[in-house]
């Protein structure tokens, strides 16, 4: 496991690192349903979501109300997650207001077993029930460097 950013485990050899061993992350994508980007499975507080889209323009990661109802309903987002309302600016110039919650943890399931963590992460929810699901920069900027490779349809993390 690699655990990434502020608010790590509490832990001195993790604390504030992006990479404490040298081996090598993949994290395996397809193409699907997202014009070309990168499409990827996580965790959200131990719930599998598919067809998360790599989105290295988007500044938050963003869920569907959908996803949302489903975290809720499984009790993996509370009340109490619930970080405020904030304005954003999509693709295309529109701008809308989307409730944020924080995730106590993403894991991002890598070839191998091996596993990469953010710990506290806020989350949007796009009332639009179809809305795409976009792991965006909050989450990337905690994780290593990485690269697209296209061949293997992987994401390799150094």
């Amino acid at each position: 496991m690699l655990s990434c950013g502020a608010g790590d485990e509490p832990s001195s050899k993790t604390k504030g690192t992006k990479k404490i061993d040298n081996k090598q992350y993949e994290l395996p994508f397809s193409r699907e349903y997202s014009g070309g980007s990168p499409v990827v499975t996580i965790k959200l507080n131990g719930c599998s979501i598919s067809n998360f889209i790599w989105d290295t323009g988007a500044t938050m990661t963003s869920i569907s109300s959908l996803e949302y109802a489903s975290l809720v309903k499984n009790g993996k987002i509370t009340d109490n997650d619930f970080v405020g309302n904030m304005k954003f600016s999509n693709a295309t110039g529109g701008v809308s207001e989307s409730e944020v919650y924080k995730i106590k943890e993403i894991v991002i399931p890598c070839n191998g077993g091996k596993e990469l963590k953010c710990y506290d992460i806020d989350v949007a929810v796009e009332e639009d029930l179809g809305a795409p699901m976009l792991l965006g920069q909050n989450v990337m900027q905690k994780l290593p460097k990485c690269s697209v490779n296209d061949l293997k349809q992987v994401i390799v993390f150094e």
